[in-house]
């Protein structure tokens, strides 16, 4: 079983030592709503603020946009721009966070993939051992008692084995 927990953890420390690739803003530009919102907001500000700039200070007072027209159009201007930044910045935190989710996916892919290789081998070592002992029950014949290459100190009594006796196994001939 692979613990998420664990597996947000090690990629953590592996983001830790690589230096992080941040995921370019201008690639939640791409989307229209994002953009439009942003430049039209941009230039209603543009213009009330053009305005109170160049017409502000006249005698006459002869703005364009005087009066609640003005704070419509401005606060609007903002209202929008706040809200192209606001998609541009979990635009960024999804692309980072898609990227997040796309890593951890291939780290436990590849450890799904490792851990059913570690379980084939030792399926296939458990059934090479299985055939083994199937085929000295079944032929006898092909085996004889050699002795153990190696003593490891499983002999019988107090003292071990006796002198100059050792264990023995079957061995094929």
């Amino acid at each position: 079983m692979i613990d998420i927990e664990q597996l947000r953890a090690e990629m953590e420390e592996e983001t830790s030592e690589v230096e992080p690739t941040t995921p370019s803003i201008f690639r939640e530009l791409d989307n229209p709503a994002t953009a439009a919102t942003g430049a039209v907001g941009a230039t209603m500000v543009g213009v009330v603020a053009f305005d109170a700039i160049k017409n502000g200070r006249s005698e006459e007072g002869d703005r364009l946009f005087q009066g609640s027209l003005g704070w419509v159009l401005g606060l609007g201007g903002a209202l929008l721009m706040g809200l192209s930044f606001g998609r541009l910045s979990r635009g960024h935190s999804a692309q980072k966070e898609a990227e997040e989710y796309l890593k951890m996916m291939n780290k436990l892919e590849a450890d799904y993939e490792e851990e059913k290789e570690a379980e084939e081998e030792k399926r296939a070592e458990q059934q090479n051992h299985i055939d083994n002992n199937a085929m000295m029950l079944t032929n006898p014949e092909q085996f004889s008692l050699a002795p153990l290459p190696y003593d490891m100190g499983l002999g019988f009594g107090e003292y071990g084995n006796a002198v100059g006796q050792s264990l023995l196994t079957y061995a094929q001939k």
